[in-house]
């Protein structure tokens, strides 16, 4: 997962997002700072399956999610609706954050060749 283009954070296999988030068991925190208070304190989940299959589900944040698919299509996720998200896909996150979905071997692949 590349946050802003800048931080890359492992997948695990469940993860919550937001600006101060709170996980509960068996979750992992993940805190994008935003001065703006932009994101929610807890703005979303993050699930990985056994598959590798990546799950989202926005927790009801104020300023909502947004998926952006590998065409460019842009759709707004319904609070609290798991929502399948694709490889590559990114989500925009309020207004100003930005959360792309990288697969491993597709960095690996960029390592290698010396990117």
């Amino acid at each position: 997962m590349v946050i802003d283009g800048e931080r890359t954070v492992m997948v695990t296999t469940r993860m919550v997002v937001g600006r101060n988030p709170s996980a509960e068991a068996g979750e992992v925190p993940v805190a994008i700072p935003d001065m703006s208070r932009d994101l929610s304190k807890n703005h979303l989940r993050v699930e990985q399956d056994a598959d590798g299959q990546l799950v989202v589900t926005d927790l009801g944040s104020t300023n909502g999610t947004r998926l952006r698919s590998l065409d460019g299509a842009r759709r707004k996720l319904r609070p609290h609706l798991s929502t399948v998200v694709a490889w590559g896909e990114s989500l925009e996150l309020g207004t100003q954050q930005v959360v792309q979905f990288e697969s491993r071997v597709r960095v690996d692949e960029r390592e290698q060749h010396g990117e």
